[in-house]
This record gives C-alpha cells, structure tokens and sequence, in this order.
C-alpha cells in the first residue's frame, strides 16, 4: 500500500510489508513551496539610496565579503551566498502589512528584513564591490496567487545576472507563522531563468525537487540513533497502555532497519525503483543465527527542509489503523528501527518480529 500525506511542505511515501514487498515505482516528490513576496504599497526610498553615499558600514561590510576575489563573479558568489545564510526573513514585519521604509545598514546590523530589505541591501554590497546592480520590482507568480516581489540584477565581468537573495534565504512556513532557513543557489542565474522561477510553480517546484534529490544522493546517509529511541519509547508507551509486554529491542532488527533504510534512500535519491525484501532480511538474520518466525516492516520517506520529529513519525504510523494493530499484537515480541537522514530526505524503517 502507498499512502501520502501532505503535512506543511513535507511529502511522504509508506508502505506496509509482510514477509516480501514487491518493487514500488516512486512518485513525482517536491517540498511546498510557499514564498513571501510583498504584497503593500512602500513609500518610495529612492532618495535615500544615493549611490554616490554608500554607508562606510556596508563599504566595509563589502571588502570583507569580497577581499581576494580573483573577478567579479567570484565576489558576487560571496556576497549572495552571505545575504542568503546571514540574513533572515522579518516575518513580523511582513505580517504588519503596513508602508515602511528601507535601511540597508538596519538590515545589515539586525539581520533582518523582508524583499524589498534584501535586495537593497544586496545592492548596496554589490555597488561598494564595484559591481553594477539595480533593485527590480515586479510581479512573481507563485501558489498563492500573483504577488508584488524585489530583486536585483547585477553586471558582473561583463555578464547580466539575476539573483533573488529573499527566495535564495528560505520561505515561509504554509500558515505564515515563521520563517524555513534553506540558503540555495538556486536563485543565483540569469534573467531569464529567475524569470521562469518567478512565474511558473511547477517549474520552481520541478528544479526544487532536481536541488533535493542532487543534494541528497551527495550527501553521506547519517543515523538519527535520537529518533529511533524515541520512537521506541512511544511504541511501548502505547502497549502500556494497552497491558502488553514491552517490545523487546534488538541490536539485529536495529542492524537490518538501517540497512533497509539505506538502501531505500540510495534509490530514493537517485530516482530509481526500489524494492523492500524481507526474505532477503530473514535471511540475513538467520544467516547470523538469529531464528525469526516473523518479520514485518513499514517504510516512510520523506522529503522537505523541516525536520520531522519522532513524534511526527509516531503518529503518522499510528494514524494507520493496520500499523496500531501491528505494534499491538502478540503476534511480535522485538522491534528495530531505522532512521536514516540524506540531506533533505529522511527514511524511517521499522522491522517487527517475532523470536521464538
């Protein structure tokens, strides 16, 4: 069985296996992707943005950012990639809907800002680096409807860029309610492109989903031995609950989830099908002389920049009416779990058996 479920911008794959779980093809996977662009009127600033009078803090701001350089790409490589990891998205400010005006140096000092702050101050950098830049405003097109935005354009070693610092620093949780820090290069291309990134979602989400998978199938697989405790404490809770015995955990079935969940996010990554074979694992088992009756598994996938808690994972499980009745059975007396993380991914596998 495949299930999915939306939860913020997270997507989720599982499925339930009893002895052999046949080849399932993936699904198209992309994290939601709710971006901020301004939506109020703003009090023009234009003449407090003298390009001739550059605040030495942002003068000096720039050097450090950009001292060594060997040409101007370089430096503007710097300079967006520092807006998009140091700067924050104002998310107070942004729901005040109300007219402000624009301080590079504010938003250079606090750290903080919403577009119009970020791509004015990512001009100010760039202008004191010698690069020529200018702030474009406009309207972008995204899955809550057409919304006003800023962001800049930049000249460098003769070549037209587009870089959007405020899409490139993160995006806003789907209720508005805070800001997702994920810096990516994504946002750091031509006109045309961040033209394509701006008015069309399903384009923004399809290289969003192509960012994930390239970053994940590069990254190293990373056990959470934190979230496999966890969930072990929330298991046996709930068969307390219930007057069972605690399932017993095993360092094999431990062993085995995470091999399973491995493998699964090797293919996952790579985009390829991939399989759950659990007479393989019997084997595997036996073969360390571990005699297992019975073995069950269920595998979740998930992709997105949010952290999925224990807690998440635990109550997605349960939710299944044929997972409770799993954890809940005397039908198994052990448990193992996998949690294995790869970049944005994050795959739990949990192996239910039965020891004679």
């Amino acid at each position: 069985m495949i299930f999915f479920k939306r939860t913020g911008h997270v997507f989720l794959i599982f499925f339930t296996a009893i002895f052999l779980a046949g080849c399932i093809p993936l699904p198209e996977i992309f994290p939601d992707t709710y971006r901020e662009t301004l939506d109020r009127v703003i009090e023009d600033t234009r003449e407090r943005m003298n390009l001739d009078q550059i605040d030495p803090v942002i003068v000096e701001k720039s050097r450090e950012l950009t001292d060594g350089s060997s040409n101007q790409y370089e430096a503007l490589e710097r300079i967006y990639d520092w807006v998009i990891h140091n700067i924050d998205y104002d998310v107070e400010k942004y729901r005040r809907k109300t007219p402000y005006y624009v301080d590079p140096v504010e938003t250079l000092q606090t750290k903080k800002g919403i577009c119009q702050d970020y791509a004015q101050l990512t001009q100010q950098l760039l202008l004191a680096s010698g690069i020529h830049s200018e702030v474009k405003t406009g309207e972008v097109i995204t899955e809550a409807g057409t919304e006003l935005h800023a962001w800049n354009e930049a000249k460098a070693d003769g070549v037209l860029y587009a870089l959007d610092t405020t899409w490139g620093a993160g995006f806003l949780s789907p209720d508005l309610s805070r800001f997702i820090k994920r810096p990516t290069r994504l946002f750091l291309t031509s006109p045309d492109e961040l033209q394509k990134l701006h008015r069309n979602p399903e384009y923004l989400q399809g290289k969003h989903q192509e960012l994930m998978r390239t970053e994940a199938l590069n990254a190293s697989p990373k056990v959470l031995p934190g979230h496999e405790e966890k969930i072990l404490v929330l298991v046996n809770s709930r068969r307390s609950q219930g007057n069972l015995p605690e399932l017993s955990y095993r360092e094999d079935l431990v062993k085995e989830a995470r091999h399973l969940a491995e493998h699964a996010a090797e293919k996952v990554c790579a985009g390829q099908d991939w399989n759950l074979d659990l007479n393989a694992s019997m084997k595997r088992l036996h073969a360390e002389g571990r005699r297992v009756s019975t073995l069950s598994a269920n595998v979740y996938v998930y992709w997105g920049a949010q952290p999925v808690s224990p807690e998440e994972i635990f109550n997605e499980f349960i939710s299944h009416r044929q997972n409770l009745d799993y954890i809940m059975s005397s039908d198994f007396n052990s448990v193992g779990f996998g949690v294995v993380q790869r970049g944005d991914l994050l795959v739990f596998c949990q192996l239910l058996a039965f020891y004679p």
